[in-house]
């Protein structure tokens, strides 16, 4: 038999009327906000635990860099990397070491037998970069970052770099339609003392090696803002073009209506000839470094209509967000993009060698045309050659 409690059975009827007003309340408080505007209500998430792995190329051309003993050879490279990010990571998180070239190969030795190791393990007769590069995007799971360690030298059987880039694109863009990664290269001088290939030439200076990673952006932009011991004489990052939140502020609040701009109501600066608004956009999953974001010369502000606008200044604020300062002198209904485009850097086409025996100073076979062809799969993939837009409407 059920049991009636009038008590409890008020207390309930309270209860649910005071959960009915909190509700009509939170509905009517709502209100949808215009697209890509910045929400600063964020909701803190848990990360899932993250495995970063460090492949080594096992090749016979990577034995001339490895010395353990020298404080310049491969080993103390991929220490540094490792111990950086054992020191890095959060509770859960896992560091691989591992070996590749047609197949992966894990190791369970721990970091100081693993780096001894490596000399004796770089026996393969030959390379495929094609190959360890497709592993390393089939291997990018929603939580992995790989790290592939190589001299990343892009010979080619068909004797046409321009055409083994052009497979390259093609590689990476059939990934980008299915995932979403982002890579980041950064080219080391390390001492090197053996036999050169192709060629089996002997060598006995410094030559490059090249660390790439693959993985989500958040994860891969913490290990490039690792303080690293070894120092990168070059380093390019590549993501999807995005269009990123922001908000814009101005000292008439009545101009701004979400992300657009009422120019009817937008006043000249006290005793300027100009107009000035800012825009506080966010930034967190853009690649790019602070001393990157910063130089407005990087960037291309395009306008509409016939008025100029300036990209005057940008300001670093707090959890990735930085501040634009936008100012013209004849302000006119228009629609604004601000976006900072992917381009080559120039280390790029330094560090390129294409001729035949052992490469010039700091150079490596055919790396320009590898690179090109992995850039140009990351501006297809959004049609858009930006790392980032901000689309301003001024009506």
């Amino acid at each position: 038999m059920i049991k009636y409690n009038k008590r409890k059975s008020t207390f309930m009827l309270y209860l649910g009327i005071l959960c009915s007003i909190s509700l009509i309340g939170t509905m009517t408080g709502c209100e949808r906000q215009p697209k890509n505007v910045m929400n600063n209500n964020s909701i803190q998430e848990q990360t899932p635990p993250i495995a970063y792995n460090i492949y080594i190329e096992n090749s016979g051309s990577m034995v001339g860099y490895c010395n353990f003993s020298d404080a310049n050879a491969l080993e103390t490279l991929v220490g540094d990397y490792y111990d950086r990010l054992t020191e890095s990571i959060n509770d859960g998180d896992t560091v691989t070491l591992n070996f590749i070239n047609t197949s992966i190969v894990p190791s369970k030795e721990e970091k100081n037998k693993f780096l001894s190791s490596i000399k004796g393990k770089c026996t393969a007769p030959f390379t495929k970069i094609d190959q360890m590069l497709e592993m390393m995007m089939n291997n990018v799971q929603e939580n992995d970052v790989n790290i592939l360690v190589s001299d990343y030298v892009f010979s080619t059987n068909q004797g046409n770099p321009q055409t083994a880039s052009s497979d390259i694109t093609k590689l990476f863009t059939n990934q980008l339609k299915t995932k979403d990664f982002t890579v980041a290269m950064f080219k080391y001088m390390v001492n090197f003392k053996g036999k050169y290939y192709p060629g089996g030439l002997s060598c006995n200076k410094p030559l490059p090696i090249y660390i790439w990673i693959f993985g989500k952006e958040k994860a891969v932009k913490h290990i490039s803002e690792l303080p690293f011991n070894s120092q990168n004489c070059g380093k390019f990052l590549l993501q999807k073009s995005k269009v990123v939140d922001f908000e814009i502020n101005a000292k008439n609040k009545r101009m701004v209506k979400g992300n657009s701009i009422d120019v009817t109501k937008w006043n000249p600066e006290r005793k300027q000839t100009y107009y000035e608004f800012n825009i506080k956009a966010d930034l967190s999953s853009i690649m790019l470094d602070k001393n990157a974001i910063v130089d407005i010369s990087k960037y291309k502000v395009a306008a509409t209509s016939s008025s100029m606008y300036q990209l005057k200044e940008i300001t670093p604020l707090k959890d990735g967000k930085y501040e634009f300062t936008i100012r013209t002198q004849k302000p006119s209904p228009s629609k604004l993009l601000i976006s900072y485009p992917i381009s080559t850097p120039q280390w790029v086409n330094d560090s390129n060698f294409s001729g035949s025996g052992i490469p010039s100073d700091s150079t490596t076979l055919n790396i320009k045309y590898l690179i090109d062809g992995v850039s140009k799969a990351f501006t297809n993939s959004g049609n858009n050659v930006d790392y980032f837009r901000i689309e301003v409407e001024l009506k």
